[in-house]
């Protein structure tokens, strides 16, 4: 699942998260599609921080990220280029 857009001062940003990045996984879950990574993200409370395993320039990185609520919709693509709504 490709990011496509990180809010520069929200906590992806803040975690070093960038457009581009693709999530594989969220403390350990796969999230092989946009869907996913919304629903899994919203089984998590805000203020929890969660792991995620990231793929940068094929090089694999965990990457702590404290959840908030979201200002607005998910910007992600996958393999189904599906955009989900604002879940934290």
């Amino acid at each position: 699942m490709r990011v496509l857009a990180v809010a520069p001062s929200g906590p992806a940003a803040q975690a070093g998260l960038t457009a581009g990045d693709v999530v594989v996984a969220v403390d350990g879950e796969g999230v092989p599609r946009t869907e996913d990574l919304a629903a899994t993200i919203a089984k998590r409370s805000i203020d929890k921080t969660v792991r995620l395993l990231v793929c940068r320039k094929g090089e694999f990185r965990d990457v702590m990220v404290a959840l908030q609520t979201s200002p607005g919709p998910l910007r992600a693509s996958g393999p189904t280029d599906a955009v989900t709504s604002g879940t934290p």
